[in-house]
């Protein structure tokens, strides 16, 4: 008995209206899902800077009722001594217990650094204005200073002002979060310029790095 062959032209695979279609799918997800990652990491990037800062101003105000002295939080490039007159953060700040309740803003030779922070990621600015625009001091009972004597931290990122978040400090040593105000009222400002940016300063800048008692 003889069988006939059965042949079959079918293809198997993508015609190109099919690929074409597909990847016009495989854009549009990409156009809406990248910028809503992009949005997320900023947030993320954000929100790890505000709470190095809550983190930060919890361990000074704990270490000056601690030792029963001062100690104080001033940005630093170096993580060894504090910037002058500067209320740019973005490259890093230390907390040093003074070993005297005179120059506050300083590191003098019997000081001790406690904490030393990195510089932050190249889309996060903080600067600090009010009271504590060039450093922060909490007193043995855990208060900066008196009445007037608290300002705000801000932290934001490429996306401006409205992005912004405010860690506002009061004179008592408490602190809050603000999105909008800061402790006088006015809307958040905030800047992404380093301290490189101003000063012929440089130097190396160590690792993060804990050296509490």
């Amino acid at each position: 008995m003889t069988f006939g062959k059965i042949s079959s032209n079918k293809q198997s695979g993508f015609s190109l209206q099919e690929l074409v279609v597909a990847l016009a799918i495989a854009a549009a997800i990409v156009s809406v899902g990248v910028p809503g990652f992009n949005s997320t990491l900023d947030n993320q990037r954000l929100l790890a800077a505000t709470d190095d800062v809550v983190s930060t101003l919890h361990l000074a105000r704990s270490e000056a009722q601690r030792r029963q002295g001062h100690v104080t939080i001033c940005p630093s490039a170096d993580g060894a001594g504090c910037r002058p007159d500067s209320s740019y953060w973005r490259d890093g700040w230390i907390v040093v217990a003074k070993s005297a309740g005179t120059n506050l803003g300083r590191v003098e030779r019997d000081d001790h650094v406690i904490q030393s922070l990195p510089a932050l990621h190249s889309t996060i600015g903080m600067t600090s204005i009010g009271g504590i625009v060039d450093f922060i001091s909490f007193r043995p009972d855990g208060t900066i200073g008196a009445p007037g004597a608290g300002g705000t931290v801000t932290v934001c990122d490429d996306r401006g002002d409205a992005a912004a978040r405010g860690i506002v400090v009061q004179a008592s040593g408490e602190w809050s979060i603000s999105r909008d105000r800061d402790h006088a009222g006015s809307p958040l400002t905030c800047s992404l310029q380093r301290l490189t940016e101003t000063s012929s300063e440089t130097g190396a800048r160590a690792p993060g790095r804990s050296t509490a008692d």
